[in-house]
């Protein structure tokens, strides 16, 4: 990666300069100097902003309830129009536990208005783990309306 810019830049010096290079043999002053305003106006490429994750708020609700949140890895995302509820996202978060280990896949609803997740069948460790949020997930994720892959 490092070298794909490396190459990068010595490719915009190395097209500048020749640029640069014409303009220096134009004898007439203000033609050069047109020359050379003309080439330090010329378009620059587009930077690319990368994508913005649409599940990131949820990730990042619930990766601050984990206990190793750098471990958690996330599967089956997906969104759930309610019409209660508004919008809540819907997956599955596999991470390690206090002793290390993974504990296994385990489903998780994020209620976008409220910014409230819920790690499912987590007992204790999530105070939010109540029955409105287990009934939510069970009628809204449950049963995956997504098409069957």
């Amino acid at each position: 990666m490092k070298m794909f810019f490396a190459a990068l830049a010595l490719l915009a010096v190395w097209g500048n300069s020749a640029c640069a290079e014409d303009c220096k043999s134009i004898a007439d002053a203000q033609a050069r100097l047109a020359c050379f305003d003309k080439s330090a106006k010329a378009p620059k490429a587009a930077i690319k902003k990368p994508p913005t994750d649409e599940f990131a708020d949820a990730v990042a609700a619930l990766v601050r309830k984990l206990t190793d949140p750098e471990s958690a890895r996330f599967t089956d995302l997906f969104k759930v129009s309610t019409p209660d509820e508004g919008e809540v996202t819907c997956g599955m978060v596999n991470s390690k536990n206090r002793m290390g280990g993974y504990a296994g896949a385990r489903g998780f609803i994020f209620h976008r208005r409220q910014n409230l997740a819920t790690l499912m069948l987590s007992g204790g460790s999530d105070p939010d783990y109540r029955g409105e949020n287990a009934a939510s997930y069970c009628v809204y994720c449950a049963n995956d309306p997504r098409p069957s892959r």
